[in-house]
């Protein structure tokens, strides 16, 4: 890929995805844009907040099939074996997605 990045203190000094520009540009830029684009009609009291949490959950799970595996973790297994495809990250992320959609469970249950 033309736009590979060889970082300086990799040993390896392989090629690699700028991961980081991706999750600048997904959580920062697209993120605005939507939000900002989102809130500008008068809505619900944590729907903005929502749609933000929503949304940097799938942009985080997405950017960590690009990143370089954190060093702690290169060689471990899997927590559970189903979800072998999966980096250590996008496990880590489980807790945090589903921890939102239990809160916006909630929120829309309040308002019936």
């Amino acid at each position: 890929m033309p736009w590979a990045m060889v970082f300086p203190a990799d040993p390896e000094q392989l090629a690699r995805h700028p991961s980081q520009l991706y999750e600048a540009a997904l959580e920062g830029l697209v993120m605005f844009l939507i939000i900002n684009w989102f809130a500008r009609k008068p809505r619900l009291y944590g729907h903005v907040t929502g749609l933000f949490l929503i949304l940097y959950g799938i942009f985080r799970f997405t950017v960590e099939f690009v990143r370089q595996p954190d060093a702690q973790f290169v060689g471990q297994s899997a927590l559970v074996e189903s979800f072998s495809w999966m980096t250590r990250g996008q496990t880590l992320c489980i807790p945090y997605d589903n921890s939102r959609l239990v809160v916006y469970a909630q929120k829309l249950s309040a308002l019936t």
